[in-house]
């Protein structure tokens, strides 16, 4: 598991290569990023969630 400086790094630059690949969506942000991935975290399993998404 990255140590906290290594993910905040990584989501940094992923919230900048977002940004600069769609720049008219916002929403973006590193702290964002960090939302998503908990997002992902707690419903990765969850089987209900993908088409809701959809």
């Amino acid at each position: 598991m990255p140590n906290a400086k290594y993910q905040s790094i990584i989501a940094e630059q992923l919230s900048s290569d977002l940004r600069t690949e769609f720049p008219r969506i916002s929403g973006f942000s590193r702290h964002n990023v960090f939302y998503m991935r908990e997002f992902y975290l707690l419903y990765r399993d969850n089987k209900r969630v993908q088409p809701l998404v959809a």
